[in-house]
């Protein structure tokens, strides 16, 4: 396709610039901080309840992923590119982590508070730092 006749959606998607100011990503944005304010508002034990709102706001998550509940759409749009950020099961994040798009968490690994995750992560790390990096391997 032609980059001139794509949408803005489309260049997001692409990994290209594009105008984040778009009707159609304001259309998101307002519901995603409907969702999110939604969620924040959810009794603790209302698992059922965070689920089908983690569900609409990421499409397709792990069956234990947990988000915590000050979670915010700051966190939520905190990306320039459209590349996904995956999170491979048990992983653990600490409170305040950024992470780059395009990364992956892997399998058991653990990220520790505040750490800026600039790059893939392998399965069962122990990782942390600022840029983030692999210190230990988790047995």
């Amino acid at each position: 396709m032609d980059k001139s006749s794509k949408s803005e959606l489309e260049k997001c998607l692409d990994g290209e610039f594009y105008n984040c100011h778009d009707s159609i990503f304001i259309e998101y944005k307002a519901k995603a901080r409907r969702l999110i304010k939604e969620y924040r508002n959810l009794d603790y034990l209302d698992k059922e309840g965070k689920r089908k709102i983690l569900e609409q706001l990421f499409n397709k998550i792990d069956s234990k992923e947990r988000i915590n509940s000050n979670f915010d759409e700051n966190e939520y749009f905190a990306k320039t590119y459209a590349q996904p950020v995956m999170i491979k099961d048990n992983a653990f994040i600490g409170g305040g982590c950024i992470i780059l798009p395009g990364v992956t968490i892997g399998k058991g690994t653990v990220v520790g508070a505040g750490s800026v995750v600039t790059k893939s992560l392998r399965d069962h790390y122990l990782c942390y730092e600022n840029p983030c990096r692999e210190i230990r391997k988790i047995d």
